[in-house]
């Protein structure tokens, strides 16, 4: 991994917790703990949630003395979240699944960034997305938080991976709500992000989204797209005539930052290649 990257943050930054979900996720999950086990900031927790894995994942787990973790029955995944989030110890809060990576100075870039920026509730970056082995497939970026625009799309357009809130965001927009098996972390930026302060951190991705043949967004894609619209139910944004004007300018914003996809995207449809992973 090269050199270790030092802290820019003062060590007695504030405590922050990080969140996994995990059943039978042992496939992925060591390197989930060794990226944030890895990182270059010091004050950090790492609460590992299970919902009663028999695939070895617990043994994974325990080679880690400094996390602190349940093995129970849940409700699914955002309850299990939840649970996490009610033990935290820390100010500064994410979630990161079993699948997924942090790089070695995330959370010192998000700390630094809500140190210079006091008046920020939750923070978000840009992602990498990888194959199963940790090869690029890549990397997606993000505009600017806009409540209107964002939540008008059927889908999120803030990586949940690479989003960091503080504590007070639960006391002014709730938990999860565990009713969601999928598009719960979606609800719940549109939930806190019309109330909240919502700030991008711009430059390399914060975070990296890893696609396998397991996840749920290959498995579980008709139950997603149930969940989006009733989420657009929940979340009504403006007159019924105003949404096809405010979806287009939502795409178009999404496109453009992310103009390197488009012309992948193109090369692909015109070598006739069908991509193993399309998110």
């Amino acid at each position: 991994m090269g050199d270790p990257v030092q802290s820019t943050v003062r060590p007695d930054g504030p405590r922050v917790s990080i969140i996994t979900p995990t059943f039978n996720s042992a496939l992925y999950l060591e390197q989930t703990l060794e990226s944030v086990a890895g990182q270059s900031y010091g004050s950090l927790e790492h609460i590992v949630v299970d919902g009663g894995s028999t695939d070895g994942t617990l043994r994974i787990v325990k080679g880690y003395p400094e996390i602190r973790w349940v093995s129970e029955p849940d409700n699914g995944m955002y309850d299990a979240i939840n649970k996490g989030l009610r033990m935290a110890t820390g100010s500064i809060l994410a979630y990161l699944n079993g699948d997924d990576l942090y790089f070695p100075d995330t959370v010192d870039r998000v700390v630094r960034e809500f140190q210079q920026h006091p008046d920020a509730d939750m923070v978000f970056g840009h992602c990498r997305y990888i194959d199963p082995d940790g090869e690029e497939l890549f990397v997606r970026r993000y505009p600017p938080f806009n409540w209107t625009l964002y939540s008008v799309l059927d889908g999120s357009t803030i990586p949940q991976q690479s989003t960091f809130w503080r504590r007070g965001v639960l006391e002014t927009a709730g938990y999860f709500d565990p009713t969601f098996r999928m598009a719960g972390d979606f609800e719940f930026f549109i939930r806190a992000g019309k109330q909240c302060v919502v700030r991008k951190i711009g430059g390399a991705p914060l975070a990296q989204f890893r696609f396998h043949s397991g996840m749920q967004t290959i498995t579980g894609k008709p139950l997603n797209d149930a969940e989006i619209r009733r989420i657009h139910n929940m979340h009504r944004v403006g007159a019924s005539w105003t949404l096809p004007f405010l979806r287009l300018m939502a795409t178009t914003r999404y496109q453009v930052v992310n103009y390197r996809r488009l012309w992948d995207k193109l090369r692909e449809q015109k070598s006739g290649a069908k991509p193993l992973f399309r998110p």
